[in-house]
């Protein structure tokens, strides 16, 4: 049920920029080339009992959460080594090339959840840009890891991250999100006083605009670029709906907002489908389907259906599949918002998914288990089942494996922590 990627771009313009170092096989950044954990391959092999073949495994990850792009064979991914976060890159067979130093590791008394960047690093054009938890923003040359510049968004800019379900003030767990390269500009969200998008010169890091009439805080999630009523624009979540400034100079496009704030962290980046843009929150969230025109947002519906805490929901067609909180993975109608079939409680357990050649690839996030399920409207349905063979040893006690999984060129990655396995699945 996957949509030929040729003919969705043709729709809504192509939302990241295609560098001539990028392919088609590639995972250029968060949740692959259009931020919505699809993947265009096909002839996937049917997994043997104990899954897949395993081509490697990258032991010196550090801790976070990241998840790895892949640009022409090579692993982008944050990390940590002694007390900093880094960004490095790993080849094809498994060995690191290099590592930059990002900046120090985020942590704080009483966190047992995280202790590393959450960020994925976004490469185009030769360059990888990387934004680690305490809000620095590197760009390397994808090559040799040379650093060419940097910002301090939190001292630069006075960004500042929503920090509702813990950590400190203006950082809370800290920032997540992951740069979206887009034409002649590197989109992050920043939050705080100075606005909640910040667009800067992919080639020097210089502010190119802010969209200051945008005062609130970013949350977890990610920006996602798309064309409405003729209008490029840049859409985020935020801690009650999502906002949406005019990519030309930053000047608000829309906002979208709830009866009350989300009860929790928002942590999801919003997709775009021909239905609509589809948002989520978990964590006592809902799913909202939205509406949009060049200077307008209106729900179509919101249902709780899917709440997804942390991203882990794909689109395919009319449906969405993903999971509700803790309760089970379903499938959602887009047009009514209902559920079409809603699986067995736990039979997988709450993680996250992408979607390639008619299937999903699910990760649970307790368990570690990775299942292969056939994405159709009829009924939840596993294909196929294994385990990853280690656990990480840094993981925090609260922590749990919240990597989202990659694919690029018939190869999956999959992490926990300091753990980067790669397997061969075409």
């Amino acid at each position: 049920m996957s949509r030929p990627l040729n003919a969705f771009m043709g729709t809504f313009g192509l939302w990241l920029i295609i560098s001539p170092m990028t392919r088609a096989a590639d995972w250029p950044g968060l949740r692959g080339l259009a931020r919505d954990g699809v993947s265009a391959e096909t002839g996937l092999v049917a997994w043997p009992k104990n899954g897949p073949a395993l081509k490697w495994t990258f032991n010196a990850a550090g801790a976070g959460y990241g998840s790895p792009a892949v640009v022409n064979g090579t692993v982008y991914l944050l990390g940590t080594k002694e007390k900093n976060e880094v960004v490095l890159a790993i080849d094809g067979s498994g060995k690191e090339l290099w590592s930059t130093v990002i900046g120090p590791i985020f942590d704080f008394q009483g966190n047992s959840w995280s202790g590393g960047p959450n960020a994925t690093p976004t490469v185009a054009d030769g360059r990888v840009y990387a934004q680690g938890s305490q809000g620095i923003l590197l760009c390397v040359d994808a090559t040799s890891g040379k650093n060419i510049w940097s910002v301090d968004l939190a001292k630069e800019l006075a960004a500042e991250v929503n920090p509702v379900g813990g950590g400190p003030a203006k950082i809370g767990w800290g920032f997540s999100a992951s740069p979206l390269r887009d034409q002649t500009r590197l989109v992050v969200a920043t939050g705080g006083q100075g606005g909640l998008f910040t667009s800067l010169d992919p080639a020097t890091g210089k502010v190119q605009w802010r969209s200051d009439s945008l005062k609130v805080q970013a949350t977890y999630g990610s920006v996602t670029v798309g064309t409405f009523g003729g209008v490029r624009q840049y859409i985020t979540m935020t801690q009650n709906g999502a906002a949406a400034v005019n990519a030309s100079d930053g000047s608000t496009a829309w906002v979208y907002k709830r009866d009350a704030d989300y009860p929790d962290i928002v942590a999801c980046t919003p997709v775009i489908t021909p239905s609509g843009v589809y948002i989520t929150a978990g964590y006592g969230g809902e799913a909202t389907l939205l509406k949009v025109a060049a200077k307008s947002a209106e729900p179509v519906w919101s249902a709780k259906e899917i709440s997804s805490n942390l991203g882990g929901f794909v689109i395919s067609g009319k449906y969405a599949f993903g999971f509700h909180g803790k309760r089970s993975w379903a499938c959602q109608d887009l047009e009514s918002g209902n559920a079409v079939w809603t699986g067995k409680r736990n039979a997988l357990g709450s993680g996250s998914a992408i979607l390639a050649d008619g299937k999903l690839i699910a990760m649970a996030e307790d368990t570690g288990a990775v299942a292969l399920i056939q994405a159709n409207s009829a009924s939840y349905k596993e294909l196929s089942r294994f385990n990853l063979p280690v656990e990480s040893a840094i993981r925090k006690s609260g922590g749990r494996r919240w990597t989202h999984p990659a694919l690029s060129d018939g190869f999956l990655f999959l992490r926990d922590q300091e753990l980067l396995f790669c397997y061969k699945v075409r």
